[in-house]
């Protein structure tokens, strides 16, 4: 039985969906009991308005007197060209016609009839608009001059406009805008100006109303009218916007007689409502707004360059706004406000500095004048120098961007990012904040006796021996050394550096007793028992590489071998005859 029932339900609810889908049928937005207007959309039953006759083909109504009805011209009213132009213009850009179509409003709508219509005028018809006149009897207009009157929307090509032909009431888009045919007008009815008799089907104006005078509102610009007459329903709300440096101070609502003055911000008051009675209202004036005030200023910071990005002054205070600043580096204000901003201005580099403060007023106030604080980073008074060392009987180090690595080094030990940190990092830290540290980094070519190599990394070099064909090696150390020799301390704090963020690229002289014609040399990199190369080259050198990591390297080499020669001889091998291969 429930199912059954839902199969019912689901009939029903396909049967109501389609029926609401089906050309020509719809829901009503806005129905209620009695409508006189609905039965007369899209019929051929004439109403009348100023005398004058129309259809109804839109119905907006919420009540009988309130919301729209749109009422279509019952005939064409003259003619004319769409655009004597003789290219489409859109209705809004004032082609030919619309011209005709206003002055005929101007000139055949008495003035009392047009406080009823909404929008302030009369429009032609859009495709669409007509398309939705389900009744091509109402289309249809069999006096339109040359048998068709215009609509307002494009045609098919540039030159071309959509009409409605008189006799068929089709909707046609392909007439050229400089044809000559009738126009129909149409225009929107505001129902709480208007009263409708059912019998006559006539719209009359409703007897003369309340008024609204409004008075005041000095420093601001008005939008809308300070008197109003005859009103019978709501007023057009009247705006007024406070002047530039202008605000409205808070008050209570201002009513009267079923109007209300509103402050709706510090810079708005709005005027609205429906008169009861005649109204009489005084906006209060807007006041001239006083500036914020800077109650205590930013001050310079005592600074030194130290890599690092550092705060230029302190905070500064302000009442009735909030402080801003901005930061140039000539003594000359910012004219963009988008370059200020409430945090504090922060450099890195060395130099002068102007920091541009003012108090940005709040919706009471306007905002200070710009103010400067001059501001210095000074230089570091220490040094940073890039070196490079070779031991004896370990390969010359001849070139290498050691200046570029030491900088990129000391950046990383301060902000703690330096990789595998020697143990006495915390001591290095403290003496490269000390005033006038003198910084030296070194790249440091050390020999390696087989004794000396650390076993991990020998042993990587001999199976590399053994496996590529290398005639031998010599081992050495690449190592970064760093020294920071702070002022009043007799011993300077070191330590060994294991890598480097920055790539140290080198050029190593390959030592004399290692040079023989023919030779190639190939350097090695061993770490964690795995050997790459890293650069060759032919005798006598020199060998450039680089790296960010600092062990065992070696210098092995291959000689050339000389071209050996051979002869062909055949032997007997048991009972056939071979051809061997014997050196010779």
């Amino acid at each position: 039985m429930k199912q059954k029932i839902k199969q019912w339900l689901g009939v029903l609810l396909s049967i109501s969906l389609m029926l609401g889908l089906m050309p020509g049928m719809s829901l009503t937005a806005y129905a209620y009991d009695e409508n006189p207007y609905a039965s007369l959309v899209n019929q051929t039953t004439d109403v009348t308005f100023d005398g004058k006759t129309w259809y109804i083909i839109k119905d907006n109504s919420t009540a009988v007197d309130a919301g729209t009805v749109t009422l279509l011209a019952e005939k064409c009213v003259c003619s004319s060209q769409y655009n004597s132009g003789g290219s489409f213009v859109e209705y809004s850009n004032n082609p030919t016609v619309k011209t005709v179509v206003d002055n005929w409003y101007d000139n055949n709508i008495t003035a009392d009839a047009k406080t009823a219509v909404s929008g302030g005028g009369m429009f032609l018809l859009t495709k669409d608009q007509a398309i939705a006149i389900t009744n091509a009897d109402v289309r249809k207009c069999t006096d339109a001059h040359n048998g068709g009157w215009w609509l307002c929307s494009q045609g098919s090509s540039d030159d071309s406009v959509a009409v409605v032909l008189g006799g068929s009431g089709e909707v046609n888009d392909n007439v050229i805008v400089g044809s000559r045919l009738g126009v129909r007008p149409a225009l929107e009815l505001n129902l709480s100006s208007v009263i409708f008799s059912s019998g006559s089907k006539e719209f009359s104006l409703k007897p003369a109303g309340s008024s609204v005078t409004l008075s005041g509102g000095a420093n601001a610009t008005l939008d809308g009218a300070t008197s109003r007459t005859g009103l019978t329903g709501a007023m057009t709300t009247v705006t007024y916007t406070a002047n530039t440096g202008y605000y409205f101070e808070e008050f209570a609502d201002i009513s009267s007689n079923g109007i209300t003055a509103r402050r709706t911000s510090s810079t708005v008051v709005t005027v609205s409502g429906t008169p009861t009675a005649d109204a009489t209202i005084m906006v209060p004036d807007a006041v001239e707004k006083t500036a914020a005030t800077v109650t205590k200023a930013p001050t310079a910071r005592t600074l030194t360059y130290n890599s690092s990005t550092q705060e230029l002054v302190t905070a500064g205070e302000a009442t009735g706004g909030t402080m801003y600043y901005a930061v140039t580096t000539e003594n000359t204000a910012p004219t963009d406000d988008n370059l200020y901003t409430t945090s504090i201005p922060t450099k890195t580099d060395a130099g002068t500095y102007y920091v541009w403060y003012k108090a940005v007023g709040d919706e009471n106030h306007s905002d200070s004048d710009p103010k400067a604080v001059t501001v210095m980073i000074g230089e570091a008074a220490g040094s940073e120098t890039g070196n490079t060392e070779s031991q004896p009987g370990a390969p010359t180090i001849s070139g290498s961007n050691m200046a570029e690595v030491v900088k990129s080094v000391v950046e990383a030990i301060q902000n703690g990012t330096l990789t595998n940190p020697p143990e006495n990092i915390e001591e290095i830290k403290a003496a490269l904040a000390q005033p006038g540290a003198e910084v030296t980094l070194t790249l440091v070519s050390t020999p390696l006796a087989d004794n000396e190599t650390p076993a991990q990394d020998k042993n990587a070099l001999d199976r590399v021996m053994q496996t590529s064909g290398y005639d031998g090696y010599a081992a050495f150390d690449l190592s970064l050394l760093l020294t920071v020799k702070v002022p009043g301390s007799d011993e300077p704090v070191t330590a060994t550096i294991h890598n480097s963020d920055k790539e140290v690229t080198f050029t190593l002289n390959v030592p004399d007793n290692l040079k023989k014609v023919g030779r190639t040399f190939f350097l090695l990199h061993t770490a964690n028992g795995i050997t790459n190369v890293v650069g060759s080259a032919q005798n006598p050198g020199p060998l450039s590489g680089s790296s960010t990591d600092f062990s065992t390297y070696a210098i092995a080499y291959k000689d050339a071998v000389a071209a050996e020669r051979f002869t062909f001889k055949k032997v007997w091998m048991g009972d056939r005859e071979d051809e061997i291969n014997f050196k010779v």
